[in-house]
């Protein structure tokens, strides 16, 4: 019960600092930014979502700061990761549904850092499939994608 509260709190928080765009769900934690990272790894593959790309995107900008100067990292991110994963069992039901919605796979998100805050970035499939005979089975997939993200951040 404790898990589900401290979810819920996640949740209701994100939505009280100031609403993201349309199409992108995000969440965010106080917990710092690279065990946020491994806690989402962790539970994306403990539910058959397997991480098929990586990149530490705060890296490689901070190797380009000399060449951008002062239009480098002017929001002061702490730190910037990203991922790309997918299930093989919700690409076949998509493909089945739509195979237009094969362009969502892999999925993605980021993770990133701003003044002690971690925030975790992806697309909302549910407004990008919008009038797809797919729609619904997308909406459950950024269901249960919510879900995973929203039980690691509780754990």
């Amino acid at each position: 019960m404790k898990h589900w509260w401290f979810a819920l709190l996640v949740v209701l928080w994100a939505g009280s600092v100031g609403a993201a765009p349309a199409g992108v769900l995000r969440l965010q934690t106080q917990l710092q930014a690279d065990a946020v990272y491994d806690r989402i790894y962790k539970a994306l593959e403990a539910a058959r979502f397997w991480v098929v790309h990586e990149a530490n995107l705060g890296e490689r900008m901070a190797g380009n700061a000399d060449q951008w100067g002062a239009d480098y990292n002017r929001n002061r991110l702490g730190a910037v990761r990203a991922l790309a994963f997918g299930n093989l069992e919700w690409t076949n039901a998509l493909a089945n549904a739509d195979p237009d919605l094969l362009v969502l796979y892999p999925l993605h998100l980021t993770v990133f850092e701003r003044d002690g805050t971690s925030y975790i970035v992806l697309p909302r499939l549910s407004v990008m499939v919008k009038g797809s005979p797919g729609e619904a089975r997308a909406m459950e997939l950024e269901a249960e994608v919510r879900r995973i993200l929203e039980r690691a951040l509780a754990d």
